[in-house]
């Protein structure tokens, strides 16, 4: 089977496409959550449709990130519950997906990993218009904010309400 091609890159995995890896405004932890929710099958709002826009704008992710309580109500609404793990690689293999809150040039930013290779992850909205492939040790080193020392969140996992 070739390789497709997509808005121009070559894609080697197309379960990439089925991700949103684009933006309107501040809402990276909101196309977290739907990323999660597409990951699972579950039916999620479409990028820019209404429902879209509305969900931003009601959860405050348009000049501001989301506040937390807003994650959690949006994960909840989509049939998921979260649960906060640690920056350890065999626990982020285990709990797939798993979000991450990283420095991305010079902005605090939120990606979903999808999938682990080894030591490299890929990545749901860590790159415009595609999945990025990350290798462990410079996305754990993304986590840490330089002035504390410490990691910006811990990552968090999705799992579907049963």
């Amino acid at each position: 089977m070739g390789d497709l091609v997509f808005n121009g890159e070559i894609i080697k995995d197309i379960r990439c496409i089925m991700y949103q890896n684009d933006q309107l405004w501040n809402e990276c932890s909101l196309v977290s959550i739907w990323n999660a929710g597409r990951f699972f099958g579950l039916k999620v709002p479409e990028f820019k449709s209404a429902e879209y826009k509305r969900l931003c704008i009601r959860y405050k992710c348009v000049k501001d990130g989301c506040d937390m309580k807003y994650f959690h109500r949006e994960a909840r609404r989509l049939g998921m519950y979260i649960v906060e793990g640690t920056w350890d690689l065999k626990w982020i293999k285990k709990n797939l997906p798993v979000e991450v809150s990283v420095m991305s040039g010079g902005i605090y930013h939120s990606a979903l990993i999808v999938y682990v290779h080894g030591y490299k992850l890929k990545l749901a909205n860590y790159y415009k218009y595609r999945c990025r492939w990350i290798i462990w040790s410079k996305l754990k080193k993304g986590g840490i904010d330089k002035k504390t020392k410490d990691f910006f969140d811990d990552p968090i996992s999705f799992k579907l309400r049963l």
